[in-house]
């Protein structure tokens, strides 16, 4: 019998960039300023790893090299992120059912698919809570007093942002170092879209932008209780080799003055004031429902008597004034 020409034999590489699996992990690295990290973790799993960059003669043990052309030439912080927010311009990440993007500087321990597992059935995308931001607040104030972007521009979203969903700001930010999207799955396009928009508009820091981006897309994140430095899954961060790179905020403004440190400032208190005045008006309401209670219970009624003879008891004796001619 003869052999089917399409059951050829094939070399293992072959088979592994003709393989589609269900899960790709991929990265971003543009600009040159750090080494591709290796993942050990992928010689125990069947998910592809796909590195994308610009970085030319780039080679991995671990990592499929694809080469890319940056969004924005002079701009590959932002260009990193739109890569890193859009996955189905990725053919690789585009043709898998589920993708996991890691920054470089993250490190996985264990095989991908085991991350997979802990997204809850029917998530669209599954996302770490900030492990030491409280709100999302507390991170626009460490973006300013670190420096990380032009204080003008952060300032500004900051602004935008109150006006356009203040209870934001009390929320707690999410953790964009590793990602899980299952494709496909409403809202995640029109989030990824809102995000991307906002990041190319405002600060290139996505950890501004995300909360936003969900709540204009309507999409519910599913959490992962992962710590962001360390879980069975992964450790952060690892920069061995990077470049340290100029301050973002050393920009058309320049760093942060007082006036603008001052200004935070201001903002900051006038967006903690209303959640403040709402936890304690919620604080009444509960005493209110406790009072009312208490009231109205046997006891209350019972030693009604008691408190009305205490009252009088403390009550001041009258002040006799002499009469008139005495």
């Amino acid at each position: 019998m003869a052999c089917n020409p399409r059951w050829r034999a094939q070399s293992y590489t072959e088979i592994v960039m003709n393989y589609r699996p269900d899960l790709v992990v991929y990265t971003v690295l543009l600009g040159s300023y750090e080494p591709l990290k290796e993942q050990p973790a992928r010689a125990g799993s069947m998910a592809r790893f796909v590195c994308y960059t610009d970085s030319l003669g780039l080679r991995s043990e671990s990592w499929e090299i694809r080469p890319v052309t940056p969004l924005l030439a002079q701009d590959p912080v932002r260009s990193q992120r739109w890569l890193k927010l859009a996955p189905e311009t990725l053919p690789e990440v585009a043709a898998a059912a589920a993708s996991l993007y890691i920054d470089n500087s993250v490190r996985l321990r264990a095989p991908p698919e085991a991350l997979l597992a802990e997204m809850p059935q029917g998530a669209a995308l599954a996302l770490a809570p900030h492990s030491y931001r409280r709100s999302l607040a507390e991170e626009f104030q460490a973006v300013l007093a670190e420096g990380l972007d032009e204080p003008g521009r952060v300032l500004e979203q900051y602004l935008h942002l109150a006006a356009e969903a203040p209870a934001l700001l009390q929320a707690r930010p999410w953790w964009s170092g590793l990602m899980l999207r299952r494709h496909g799955a409403p809202g995640l396009d029109a989030a990824m879209a809102a995000w991307r928009a906002l990041v190319l508009r405002y600060s290139r820091r996505d950890q501004l932008s995300g909360n936003l981006a969900f709540h204009r897309a309507g999409l519910g994140v599913a959490p992962l209780a992962l710590d962001n430095f360390a879980s069975p899954f992964h450790s952060w961060p690892h920069t061995e080799g990077r470049q340290v790179a100029r301050r973002q905020a050393d920009g058309p403004l320049g760093a942060a003055s007082p006036l603008l440190a001052g200004l935070w400032d201001g903002m900051l208190a006038s967006a903690m004031v209303p959640a403040e005045l709402a936890r304690l008006r919620q604080r009444v309401v509960e005493l209110e429902a406790e009072m009312y209670g208490m009231r109205r219970s046997r006891s209350w009624q019972v030693t009604a008597p008691l408190r009305m003879a205490g009252r009088l008891l403390r009550r001041p004796a009258p002040v006799l004034r002499p009469a008139a001619g005495d």
